[in-house]
């Protein structure tokens, strides 16, 4: 049988993994500063001349606020 072989030594240090960050969506928090509908209760789509629910496809102009 054979020598043990010596362990090599590293001249280099090791990388360091990085961790994960889980950040949120910017949309989540523009969608919730959108106005809710008076029907249904659900965020409305903001368009440039009006507000629509995707629900119950309710439409309010920008010029009656």
């Amino acid at each position: 049988m054979g020598k043990k072989r010596k362990k090599k030594i590293y001249n280099t240090p090791k990388k360091i993994k990085h961790t994960h960050k889980n950040n949120k969506l910017n949309i989540i928090n523009v969608i919730n500063n959108n106005f809710k509908c008076t029907k249904c209760n659900n965020y409305m789509a903001n368009h440039h001349d009006r507000l629509t629910c995707s629900h119950c496809n309710y439409s309010k102009l920008k010029i009656e606020f």
